[in-house]
């Protein structure tokens, strides 16, 4: 699978037929980045196959990914969840900029989590430690690069890497996110 391209400020109009297709765009910072000031991160290189793995999901069900990657896409009527655990991690759907607030875990730990319900927009998460939960009864269209894990449940397409389109299988499926070759 080819590296994906990056596209203007502000993404592919709502007209655009490719803005369901993750590979057909990249993720576009046009109007600032929702980290905190002062936030270092080293994001992702998108087209940068030595960064990491490249993965593009599309269907409906469960994806839950972990590690340091960026991801971008559509989602429809799927509530999409983020625990930053460095503190440089960023949420944004469609313009907005989604806020994280601290939680207490139940074994102590501190960590910054980020909930936006039910959109039918595009999205851009980006970080460095970072699990990611998108889950409802709605659909995705997704493109991840970087390093990590993830877990496949529902109905869908995926593509790893280079390889050939597979179907998301009847029972969750460990997904590696691993530097390409």
């Amino acid at each position: 699978m080819a590296a994906p391209a990056l596209t203007s400020p502000g993404g592919p109009s709502r007209d655009d037929p490719s803005r369901d297709d993750p590979s057909q765009s990249g993720p576009s910072r046009g109007r600032g980045d929702c980290r905190s000031p002062g936030t270092n991160l080293s994001p992702v290189k998108t087209g940068v196959v030595s960064a990491g793995g490249q993965v593009n999901i599309q269907g409906a069900g469960r994806v839950r990914l972990q590690g340091s990657f960026m991801s971008w896409g559509t989602v429809r009527g799927m509530t999409i969840r983020v625990e930053d655990r460095r503190g440089d991690g960023m949420l944004r759907v469609g313009a907005a900029c989604i806020p994280f607030k601290r939680v207490t875990k139940a074994d102590g730990t501190r960590t910054r989590v980020a909930v936006a319900n039910a959109p039918r927009e595009r999205f851009l998460i980006d970080g460095t430690d970072i699990r990611v939960d998108l889950s409802g009864r709605g659909s995705l269209a997704i493109a991840i690069t970087g390093s990590g894990s993830g877990v496949l449940d529902g109905v869908g397409t995926f593509t790893v890497n280079n390889g050939s389109p597979q179907s998301w299988p009847l029972k969750p499926i460990d997904l590696a996110l691993a530097p390409a070759n």
